[in-house]
C-alpha cells in the first residue's frame, strides 16, 4: 500500500467511526409539552374547579347510576363542547357509598376562574338540571370543598400517594376515559333517541335504559377492548392487584 493509498483508508476509517458514533449519540428529545399553550395557561388563575352532584339514594335501592349519565350527557356535555378551547383539562368522578358522602357525581375541570365562573352559572341554570333538582332527584353541593390554592397545580386532584410522576400525568389519562364513556352515551342515545317524552319520568326511565346498556357493553368488552389495550400500552407487564397476585389482561 503506498502512501497516498494509506491516507485515503485513514480518512475512510476516521469517517466511518464519525458516521458510527453519530448513529448511536443518544439526544435528549425537547418535552412535548401535553397540555396545548394558551394565554392564559400561565397565569395563577387557572386552577381545577369542581361542580358536585348529590344524587337522590331511597333506602333499600340501588344507587341511581343513569343520573350520573343523564347530567353528563344533556348538561355537562354541551358545555365541554362550548368551551373546549377553553378547558385544557377535565374529568368525571363517580361514587356511591352508604356514608355521609352517599352517592355523587363530579365534573372536575381545569381552566381560567373567569372561564369557571360562566361554566358554573351556565351548569346550574341548564332547565333540565333546574328540573332535577325541584324534584329533588339531585341537590348541587359547593363548587370546591378545598381551598383554592391547593387546587392549582396539574397533580391538584390526583391521589396524594402515588409517586408524583403518576400524579401529574393521570388527569390526561382519566380525561380519555371521561370523554369516553361520554362518546357512549351520546352513541347509545343517537343509536336509540328518545322521541316526544311527556315528562321527566320519561326521561329518566329512557336513561335508566341506555345506562344499562352501556354496562353490558362494559361487561361484555371492557376487559378486551379497555383493560386488555391499557395492558399492552404496558408491554403486557403483570402489576400487582389488591389480592397480591400478578395478573394480565
Amino acid at each position: 500500500m503506498n502512501r497516498r493509498q494509506g491516507c485515503l483508508h485513514l480518512l475512510l476509517i476516521i469517517l466511518v467511526c464519525g458516521t458510527i458514533s453519530g448513529c448511536t449519540h443518544l439526544v435528549t428529545p425537547q418535552l412535548i409539552e401535553p397540555i396545548p399553550a394558551s394565554p392564559w395557561q400561565n397565569t395563577a388563575s387557572i386552577q381545577w374547579h369542581k361542580v358536585k352532584f348529590k344524587i337522590a339514594w331511597p333506602e333499600d335501592e340501588q344507587p341511581s347510576w343513569h343520573l350520573d349519565a343523564l347530567i353528563a350527557h344533556q348538561v355537562i356535555a354541551p358545555i365541554l363542547q362550548e368551551y373546549k378551547t377553553s378547558i385544557p383539562l377535565w374529568r368525571f368522578h363517580r361514587r356511591a357509598s352508604k356514608d355521609a358522602t352517599g352517592h355523587q357525581f363530579s365534573f372536575m375541570f381545569y381552566a381560567d376562574n373567569q372561564q369557571a365562573k360562566l361554566i358554573q352559572h351556565q351548569l346550574v341554570t341548564n332547565s333540565l338540571l333546574v328540573e332535577l333538582v325541584a324534584s329533588q332527584w339531585v341537590r348541587i353541593l359547593d363548587a370546591s370543598d378545598v381551598e383554592t390554592a391547593t387546587l392549582q397545580p396539574i397533580a391538584a386532584t390526583s391521589d396524594k400517594t402515588w409517586p408524583p410522576i403518576i400524579q401529574q400525568a393521570w388527569p390526561h389519562y382519566i380525561m380519555g376515559v371521561s370523554a369516553f364513556w361520554l362518546d357512549l352515551i351520546d352513541r347509545q342515545t343517537r343509536q336509540s333517541p328518545l322521541t316526544a317524552p311527556d315528562d321527566l319520568s320519561d326521561i329518566l326511565a329512557y336513561y335508566q335504559q341506555q345506562h344499562d346498556q352501556i354496562t353490558l357493553l362494559w361487561q361484555e368488552h371492557g376487559q378486551h377492548a379497555l383493560l386488555h389495550h391499557l395492558n399492552a400500552l404496558f408491554a403486557y407487564q403483570p402489576l400487582h392487584i389488591i389480592e397480591h397476585r400478578l395478573l394480565r389482561y
